[in-house]
């Protein structure tokens, strides 16, 4: 199945918006649900008006599971598939490929789904190709959140909601001072007045998840200019040497990073749109920054010839080539900013999927090509013991046993002083000595009348056995 492409740029939605305008207003302003086809399932169909009713639905009067079309047809919503019913030509059954929330000029929801084909009419074979694809979430401004706060809620809790958080970041930004290497607190101690925001909100199941990627988005945005100013100091050395490193393999060649030849094209566009990730004030722009330089890397490759596929293995590479020419200023500021001032979510998990290959490509940068083309300057030096202090003892110097052995050592001395006296002895009364201490040993033996394992013995030993008994 096609990966889910971007709504903004269907041509169905293209056309319904630009000539057709007083429709899509009328199905935006009554809040109906609008299908819109998979791009690569239409075709050369003839996009007319009656083309567009069909594709815009309502609420049926009867079932709560039934839609009627603008054209009065009845489809089926179930197990997220919509099944054609009464007024179609022949029956068919698409599948609802993703949601979306899209808001109309009283900024007010209302539901688009993406569907892996028409209604009715004829349907393009698939492709195979990638279709650049994204998330409105990422293109909205903190304005934009609070006019839909606003529609969302009554107008009092809306205010509230901002006034609180208004009240937060100022407290945040005056008093609260981050340390270096604890950022995960200071991202943690926003991520909990969130999380109580929430859990006093009463939000509905469909548009919950969105509200709460809005409420991060503004919050932080309030912080952002501390949490960064605070990060880049943290992480200057760091910043600066990855900085350096790209610089000195500058003149590096995709063939140097395993690339297919098929797939070099042109990243002017990538390049600047990843340069520009200091510019987002909010870590879900951020996220939609990685995410787009990810999108025109695919769209550029695919431009090569109609066959391509870019597997997700192919992508970091590529995206590796990129942050390379890119030299980016502040890269692990902004890596650990979005390590711990952004929950991942499901309506972001697609910024967040965008992530995990700019977090891969900056490791295969530092672990690997860095290295194996020696602009790693870290791997090229020895680790050097540091607090360590080489000094000579003198020859008269005397050790002395601690208090904590001084008794073993009084034990040690008493006993060296006997085999001394010993030693001085005549060697013929040694061997009596000896002997005899052998015979009174041997003797001590003899003169046992019990063996101490002998269960018979009372007192002294019994097995658990008989003692069960």
């Amino acid at each position: 199945m096609e990966e889910q492409e971007e709504i903004q740029a269907n041509p169905f939605f293209t056309i319904l918006k630009s000539l057709h305008t007083s429709l899509y207003k009328e199905a935006s302003t009554n809040k109906y649900t609008i299908c819109v086809p998979q791009g690569s399932s239409l075709g050369a169909v003839q996009m007319n008006e009656e083309f567009c009713r069909v594709h815009i639905l309502h609420n049926s009067k009867y079932f709560k599971s039934e839609y009627n079309t603008l054209m009065g047809q009845c489809v089926e919503l179930k197990d997220r598939r919509l099944v054609t019913k009464t007024g179609f030509d022949e029956p068919r059954t698409v599948n609802i490929l993703f949601e979306e929330l899209h808001y109309n000029e009283n900024y007010e929801s209302f539901s688009v789904f993406c569907i892996s084909a028409p209604l009715y009419g004829r349907i393009e074979q698939p492709k195979n190709r990638v279709t650049r694809r994204h998330t409105c979430i990422g293109l909205r401004s903190e304005s934009e959140w609070v006019e839909i706060f606003k529609k969302q809620f009554t107008t009092n809790v809306a205010n509230h909601i901002l006034h609180r958080l208004q009240i937060f970041a100022d407290g945040y930004n005056k008093s609260y001072i981050m340390v270096k290497g604890f950022t995960e607190p200071a991202g943690q101690k926003v991520i909990e007045e969130l999380r109580n925001i929430h859990e006093i909100l009463e939000i509905d199941e469909g548009v919950r998840d969105e509200i709460n990627v809005g409420l991060e988005t503004y919050v932080v945005a309030k912080i952002h200019m501390k949490v960064m100013n605070n990060l880049t100091k943290h992480f200057q050395k760091k910043d600066q040497l990855f900085y350096q490193m790209c610089q000195k393999m500058s003149n590096i060649s995709p063939t140097d990073l395993d690339i297919p030849e098929e797939f070099v094209c042109d990243l002017t566009e990538p390049i600047n749109t990843i340069s520009s990730i200091n510019n987002k004030t909010n870590p879900v722009s951020k996220l939609y920054c990685i995410f787009e330089t990810c999108q025109y890397i695919a769209s550029n490759v695919t431009k090569n010839g109609e066959g391509i596929v870019l597997a997700a293995d192919d992508m970091i590479p590529l995206f590796t080539y990129v942050l390379i020419l890119a030299q980016p200023s502040h890269l692990h500021s902004n890596l650990e900013y979005l390590l711990y001032f952004h929950t991942p979510r499901h309506s972001s998990a697609r910024l967040d999927y965008a992530f995990a290959t700019f977090q891969g490509s900056i490791q295969y940068i530092l672990k690997d090509i860095s290295i194996k083309h020696g602009a790693n300057p870290q791997s090229s030096h020895r680790r050097k013991t540091i607090g360590v202090v080489r000094s000579r003892v003198s020859s008269q110097a005397v050790s002395r046993p601690s208090k904590r052995n001084s008794q073993r050592y009084r034990l040690r001395r008493t006993n060296s002083a006997r085999t001394t006296s010993v030693l001085h002895q005549n060697p013929r009364t040694l061997s009596r000595n000896k002997s005899q201490s052998v015979q009174r040993r041997h003797t001590k033996l003899e003169t046992v009348k019990h063996d101490p394992l002998s269960s018979s013995t009372p007192g002294v030993f019994l097995p658990f056995n008989e003692l069960e008994e």
